[in-house]
């Protein structure tokens, strides 16, 4: 019986061997299919404009790459174009998708491969909060990020998308991923990189008038919160060791009197809690300290010194009281002060921590592991492969009729009857840029630097061309040739507009809208607008100012969200170190008057009928803006205010001249000006030896004289009125 069930399945498996055998052969010859034949085309110009030595080569493959993305887009383009409402729709919504995936696709060739798959494990678990964070709405951003914050994420999968934000150039973005950092323990050395990058951007970027102490302040939470702050108390809560080093550095490149900042980074130093630390910081311990920066407390005189905040450093670290060594460490009314009442107490603290360190460098908290103390290895960089034989022009012509041809086919399917295959088309459409941006992207974590960049250009090419496209397709059909046109004259500032670099934003946007004075480019400066961000939207702003565009969009924005942005951050923060310039604001209330309406004029009163301090160093601005505008419609805004005789601010002078300010001299002053009269008729008394008209210069010396000048101009407004006879014959 045994003997004839071997028989039996000897008989029954000849058959199966035979088939596996043939259905490996068919497999071997069989036909690539469509996708995996535009990745092997596509492979030898990769190649090329990754790895060949001359720029001529490289650049001449990347065209062809760029040229058959091109004919891929194209097919989105005219099926975006047709009378069918349901292929318009459904080629839309696949080029905003092939957008979104192909930003995605880029970050996660950026991120370290524990991160990308982080990435992708969030992308999947939620798509939409994936959406909403890469979405154009900053609301919907900061909504993410909040939900980030109160949700558990024991995976650490939201330290990808906040390591992002943390790079991102909005104010909000950056301060809500440092919050929600600061309460999930991420550890990876990217987030730490982000989180000193913030410090480094933060602290260069407001100068002296960074707050001091911020992360000890203790008051009312912002929203958003201080980004300073919450980014030294995301460093104090995860201590990530990829910091001491990058801390260090950014305390090396802060002057010597700037003694705020020094004190700042010396804090945040202290509270990684790292021994390592202590032998660097000892050697920032000078011999001979002498001060740099001499200030007043309370009566006493106390003197800063680099070493210094090295000292406090130190201190922090081992745990000690800055009292025990006669360290002055104290908050007044001007701020916080760090230093001793004279040098020998300095060089005795020194000498005196020096001799502690000495007895107490063996304590077990103090000693260090090897591995901890030993320098990170650089990772081994591969050597570029190879280039292979340069394709020829045939192959070129190839890749780009097969992507046109298999684009084409797949856009056929957004007329098939079944929704299911509509659908089907959408999502093979976006397979194939996909398919494209991966043959394109493969490699881009292990290449060498060069090689990496060249990958990484390549996908934002792709990137910036669906983005253009994307915008043309959102114009309506009369506005398209414009834009199309303004293409056509400005290729590179106007590519380098939708691209990834803030800063070449910036200036596309800045030549844009100098060399091009019509209103072609106001849909630009409305695009750029919305993205309410503190780099690009005050280069928007500044071209508002210009007069140029007046659309209702603009001025409902402006006199929206973007107004509403600005008197916040004017009422919070010092209103000279704010977003980004010196006076960001002049910009802002200029654009108020230039663009004009009653809504935007409805901001420029608010601005002048405000009792807050801050924004009455603005009112000057004000008056200056709407002179300079002569928009007669600013007339009937200020009119009423000249019954607000209120006492705002009082000026007493070398001389012993006082004079007073309200409401009424300001709004004066602008009707003055703007009805094209000369202030010095009017019995103003002016600040001696500052400039005429200016802010907080001018004012009456009594009430009496207040309301004689109030009179005079409104007699001069009834002489307007009156009609003159013409006695001419």
């Amino acid at each position: 019986m045994w003997e004839n069930a071997m028989q039996g399945a000897k008989r029954w498996a000849m058959p199966a061997v035979i088939f596996w055998a043939a259905l490996a052969a068919a497999q071997q010859n069989a036909v690539p299919t469509p996708v995996v034949d535009i990745r092997r085309q596509m492979q030898p110009f990769v190649r090329q404009a990754v790895f060949a030595e001359s720029p001529l080569a490289a650049e001449h493959a990347a065209g062809v790459l760029r040229d058959a993305h091109a004919a891929y887009l194209s097919v989105l383009t005219r099926c975006g174009t047709r009378r069918d409402a349901e292929v318009r729709t459904r080629a839309k919504d696949v080029l905003d998708r092939a957008v979104l995936a192909a930003r995605l696709r880029r970050i996660e060739a950026i991120l370290s491969e524990d991160l990308a798959k982080k990435f992708a494990a969030f992308r999947r678990r939620y798509p939409q909060q994936t959406a909403d964070i890469f979405s154009r709405d900053l609301q919907q951003q900061v909504e993410v990020l909040k939900h980030i914050e109160e949700q558990k994420d024991p995976q650490g999968l939201a330290e990808p998308i906040l390591v992002i934000c943390l790079k991102h150039p909005s104010e909000e973005l950056r301060a809500w991923a440092a919050t929600a950092g600061a309460k999930r323990h991420y550890r990876s050395d990217m987030f730490a990189d982000a989180l000193c990058d913030v410090l480094d951007r933060e602290i260069s970027f407001r100068g002296a008038s960074a707050p001091y102490m911020v992360y000890l302040v203790e008051g009312a939470e912002d929203d958003p919160p201080n980004v300073l702050q919450v980014a030294f108390d995301a460093l104090r809560v995860i201590r990530p060791p990829r910091a001491r080093q990058r801390l260090l550095a950014i305390l090396d490149k802060r002057r010597n009197y700037e003694m705020d900042l020094r004190l700042c980074l010396a804090e945040a130093i202290g509270m990684l809690r790292d021994p390592t630390l202590i032998p660097l910081l000892l050697r920032r311990l000078p011999r001979r300290a002498r001060a740099n920066y001499t200030r007043s407390l309370d009566g006493r005189r106390v003197t800063f010194a680099v070493g210094d905040d090295a000292l406090l450093a130190l201190l922090r670290l081992t745990r000690q009281s800055p009292s025990q060594y006669d360290l002055i460490l104290e908050t007044g009314q001007h701020g916080t002060f760090l230093g001793f009442a004279d040098n020998s107490q300095r060089a005795k603290a020194y000498e005196k921590f020096k001799a502690w360190w000495e007895a107490n460098r063996n304590r077990k908290e103090f000693q260090v592991s090897p591995a901890a103390s030993r320098p990170a290895s650089a990772p081994a960089e591969s050597k570029p492969s190879p280039p292979a034989p340069f394709p020829t022009q045939q192959d070129a012509e190839r890749l780009k009729k097969t992507v046109a041809a298999e684009a084409q086919r797949l856009a056929r399917g957004f007329t098939e009857e079944h929704y299911r295959r509509r659908a089907a088309a959408s999502e093979e459409l976006l397979a194939l840029q996909d398919a494209m941006l991966a043959e394109v992207l493969t490699g881009a974590r292990t290449d060498p630097p060069a090689q990496r960049r060249a990958r990484l250009g390549l996908a934002e090419d792709m990137l910036v061309s669906a983005r253009i496209e994307q915008f043309l397709l959102d114009r309506s059909p009369a506005d398209r040739p414009t834009f199309r046109s303004l293409r056509a004259d400005y290729p590179r500032a106007f590519r380098d507009y939708f691209g990834l670099s803030s800063s070449r934003r910036r200036q596309a946007l800045e030549s844009l809208t100098k060399d091009d004075a019509t209103a072609r480019t106001e849909p630009l400066v409305l695009d750029m607008l919305q993205n309410l961000d503190d780099e690009t939207t005050p280069i928007a702003i500044q071209a508002l100012g210009t007069g140029w565009y007046r659309s209702g969009p603009i001025q409902k924005l402006l006199a929206g969200p973007i107004s509403d942005r600005y008197v916040q951050k004017l009422k919070r923060e010092h209103c000279y170190y704010a977003m980004g310039a010196a006076n960001p604001y002049q910009p802002w209330i200029n654009a108020l008057a230039a663009v004009g309406g009653e809504e935007c004029f409805g901001v420029l009163r608010s601005i002048l009928e405000d009792q807050d301090w801050q924004m009455r160093q603005r009112c000057g601005d004000v008056v200056n803006a709407i002179a300079e505008s002569k928009d007669p419609r600013a007339v009937d805004m200020l009119l009423p205010l000249l019954e607000k005789t209120d006492i705002l601010n009082s000026m007493q002078f070398s001389d012993k001249k006082k004079i007073t300010q309200a409401t009424s001299d300001y709004a004066l002053m602008a009707l003055i000006r703007v009805t094209g009269q000369d202030p010095k008729g009017y019995p103003f008394s002016h600040a001696p030896g500052r400039r005429f008209g200016g802010a907080d210069l001018f004012g009456f010396p009594d009430e009496a004289t207040r309301k004689k000048a109030i009179a005079q101009f409104r007699d001069w407004q009834d002489a307007q009125k009156t009609p003159t006879t013409n006695t001419a014959k």
